[in-house]
């Protein structure tokens, strides 16, 4: 779910509680806890009190799973649409879909309107399955898809499942859905095997799409590029995503984090001040970043987890040398891809825009080293 300028994601943690047991999951402190209604609406009032720079806002549910709190979000939601709010808003939700069938389907479909279900879905039934507690049957894809189609769905990459990224991805156009793919955070990408195994599945995807223009690419050979060249020779950078500034996450019992991620469900322990300071800005100077980053070409769009970078280094800026070394190969690949498309005369951009891109493609080809 992109996250605008003017709008501000507001997440609202339901439950602590998950009825699935994915391998990769990165919150180790799961209990019953859960937010109450009361809760819920005082801190959906308060933002919309506040005079800040939002002129939308987003309500996003989260766990755990937030579909085992139904009738919380459910009580919520109707409470919002039935009053008169100073800002437009949405209501997002993150969800397993194992949930949702019967009932909850149709109250879904008659506020359609007022909210929209983002899906976790790891691929293919084998790749879900390994993933995800062999849940995959207990998915109602077909409502996804005719509901939903215009969301893409949030598929994780495991170190078990990557063989099979190529089948995973085309498996989820195949019905009907857009594809966010990534790369778990906080495993093990260790493995020299990876490097290889990475690029062969993201160049069966570009062949794939350069066979089916009108197909839109998953989040890993689509994402932005061309800013590299805008990047290049400025001492700061973008922020990655919005924790922090653009997002904020409440958890069960209404205390407010940057994001999810560093909620105590995740993180038993962290300096609070210290990060919210860090990440309350939205661009970063490149003087906070590591040495090895500095000069990266790539580090104005290297997709970055600041709860994970967090977790695994202690400091919201460096991240993992392994997960480094896949992320240069993807950019790479996007690059090649591009590159490919222009050549073949798919790209229709405006000349400013393709020269930035082109630029930029030189970069990568010329400074990035795996």
């Amino acid at each position: 779910m992109e996250i605008s300028e003017n709008s501000k994601n507001i997440s609202l943690t339901l439950t602590n509680t998950c009825n699935l047991s994915c391998t990769y999951c990165y919150e180790k402190q799961k209990s019953n806890s859960h937010m109450s209604y009361d809760m819920a609406i005082n801190i959906i009032e308060d933002e919309f009190r506040l005079n800040d720079f939002s002129k939308e806002i987003t309500f996003e549910f989260f766990g755990g799973e937030p579909f085992l709190e139904f009738e919380t979000l459910k009580k919520i939601v109707e409470c919002v649409v039935h009053r008169k709010w100073r800002k437009p808003y949405r209501f997002f939700c993150t969800t397993n879909g194992t949930l949702i069938h019967g009932s909850i389907q149709d109250w879904l479909i008659k506020y359609k309107n007022y909210i929209t279900c983002g899906l976790s879905l790891d691929g293919n039934a084998h790749m879900h399955n390994i993933n995800r507690s062999n849940s995959f049957n207990n998915i109602d894809l077909s409502f996804f898809s005719k509901y939903y189609s215009y969301q893409p769905i949030k598929m994780t990459v495991s170190q078990e499942t990557l063989p099979f990224l190529f089948e995973g991805v085309k498996f989820c156009h195949d019905n009907g859905f857009k594809v966010n793919a990534n790369l778990a955070y906080g495993i093990d990408w260790s493995n020299k095997d990876f490097v290889s195994m990475l690029e062969n599945q993201l160049h069966q995807l570009i062949d794939y799409y350069l066979k089916n223009n009108e197909i839109e690419p998953c989040s890993l050979l689509n994402g932005d590029i061309k800013s590299i060249s805008y990047y290049n020779k400025k001492n700061y950078i973008p922020k990655w995503c919005g924790a922090g500034s653009h997002m904020r996450a409440y958890d069960v019992n209404g205390i407010l984090y940057p994001c999810h991620f560093f909620m105590p469900l995740t993180i038993a322990n962290c300096n609070l001040n210290e990060i919210r300071d860090c990440l309350k800005n939205t661009i970063i100077p490149c003087a906070q970043l590591p040495i090895k980053c500095r000069k990266c070409c790539i580090r104005s769009i290297c997709p970055t987890c600041y709860g994970s970078n967090y977790v695994e280094n202690g400091n919201v800026f460096v991240k993992d040398n392994n997960y480094c070394k896949l992320t240069k190969i993807i950019i790479k690949s996007r690059a090649f891809f591009l590159a490919q498309k222009w050549n073949l005369g798919l790209l229709k951009i405006p000349h400013n825009d393709e020269q930035m891109l082109l630029h930029s493609i030189l970069l990568i080809n010329n400074e990035l080293i795996v």
